[in-house]
């Protein structure tokens, strides 16, 4: 599938061009399109791999949606699942995903899990978010916020294969990046995907 872009334009732009996109999509077809971007990432990077333990986001409005990821990990039943939670305002950690009835929701309307502090782990694989991603080279647009930036440099020698979900409009060539930006290793959208450099 071909790129909205193939040249770098500001992240500013992308955001809004983002944004625009996901504001037109119906969320049946939004979950429609994740659930199919979520099943080729789980084909190309989970199915056949051997890591115990999946650090994975749960989504925003204006996100794809990791809810069929979810239940295919849940239906496999042989895997750890781990979701995080901002503990600071700046810092997240990830923790086993439980009943998330009983979460409560952050800031970003986000459900968070509660369990202690204690109780942290470090996925071997993560899966990540981010507003705009590049199939060539691994890089990523966040939200401008860095929270994903700072874990991934945090504990970079403990994660073993760190992925990017989207969709499709999200997928560019490349995308700008600063300095402390985290290049990704892997890219899943609807019905494709992308290796963007060694996996570990």
């Amino acid at each position: 599938m071909t790129p909205v872009f193939s040249s770098p334009v500001t992240k500013k732009e992308i955001r809004a061009l983002v944004r625009d996109h996901f504001r037109v999509l119906s969320p049946e077809e939004r979950d429609e399109r994740s659930a199919r971007a979520c099943r080729s990432l789980y084909e190309k990077f989970l199915r056949d791999r051997q890591e115990q333990s999946v650090g994975l986001f749960m989504s925003m409005k204006n996100e794809v949606q990791t809810a069929a990821l979810i239940s295919i990990l849940r239906a496999e039943g042989s895997r750890r699942l781990l979701v995080p939670r901002c503990d600071d305002g700046e810092t997240i950690r990830f923790y086993p995903m439980g009943d998330i009835s009983g979460y409560e929701l952050s800031g970003y309307g986000i459900p968070e899990p509660t369990c202690p502090i204690e109780d942290e782990e470090v996925p071997e694989l993560l899966v990540v978010p981010g507003v705009a991603f590049g199939r060539r080279d691994g890089s990523r647009v966040g939200h401008g916020v860095g929270y994903y930036d700072r874990y991934l440099a945090k504990h970079a020698s403990e994660l073993r294969l760190v992925v990017g979900l989207g969709l499709e409009f999200q997928i560019f060539d490349t995308v700008p990046t600063d300095p402390h930006d985290y290049p990704l290793e892997g890219l899943a959208w609807e019905d494709d995907t992308a290796l963007c450099g060694p996996s570990r």
